[in-house]
């Protein structure tokens, strides 16, 4: 929990009303070319998470988003397998596709952590940047977490970890909300197996942005 309070006092992420849909996609490809030191460069450290989340959401077109489970399946096998080989390759190309994904920003920080200290470090800012622009965005409970799709929400629940095998969703006051039924994972002592400890309900507002339309 004081992980939890450390990333939400950071800063808060705020999500305007009403979004132009192609300055946030110019948004995004200028921030992500910053931060891979094409074009003008760009910290970590200063960039607005929460926008840059909103961005990546509006420059994912349904290609991109088959693309990007079709490769979080290969992703899978490639665990699965332990292919060392292969997961550069597949984390490269998921961070393409989406470079606002904090869990593959994580594996590329394990992947990276013996060999480029450096890169290691890049990847792992980025990752708590964009999870702490989701923690500030609310409390989780009261007022819903803000994600924009259900990855967002597996990267919170995997930093908190947490098993959470229910889920349902309504509307409330027009807005989606997501809920999710999770169980505080506490090993057992001088085991390997887990206790599934009942915690909390986490509710996520996954309501789409609403864009302006075109004049």
């Amino acid at each position: 929990m004081r992980a939890v309070l450390f990333l939400a006092a950071a800063g808060c992420a705020t999500v305007a009303p009403v979004v132009d849909a192609d300055t946030e996609r110019a948004f995004y490809q200028r921030t992500v070319e910053g931060l891979e030191g094409r074009g003008q460069p760009v910290e970590p450290a200063t960039v607005d998470w929460g926008r840059f989340r909103q961005a990546a959401h509006l420059s994912l077109d349904q290609v991109a988003r088959d693309d990007r489970a079709s490769a979080l399946q290969v992703l899978a096998e490639v665990r699965h397998r332990s292919d060392g080989h292969a997961l550069p390759r597949v984390i490269d190309q998921l961070l393409r596709i989406d470079f606002a994904d904090a869990q593959v920003h994580l594996e590329k920080a394990r992947a990276l952590h013996f060999d480029d200290k450096r890169g290691a470090a890049f990847h792992e800012a980025v990752a708590l940047g964009l999870l702490r622009s989701i923690l500030a965005s609310g409390d989780g409970q009261a007022r819903p977490w803000r994600v924009f799709d259900d990855r967002e929400e597996e990267a919170v629940v995997a930093f908190l970890d947490l098993t959470c095998p229910a889920r349902s969703s309504n509307t409330e006051g027009g807005r989606r909300i997501d809920m999710l039924g999770c169980n505080h994972n506490v090993r057992r002592p001088g085991s390997w197996h887990h206790l599934h400890i009942p915690r909390m309900r986490l509710r996520f507002d996954v309501t789409p942005p609403e864009v302006k339309r075109p004049s």
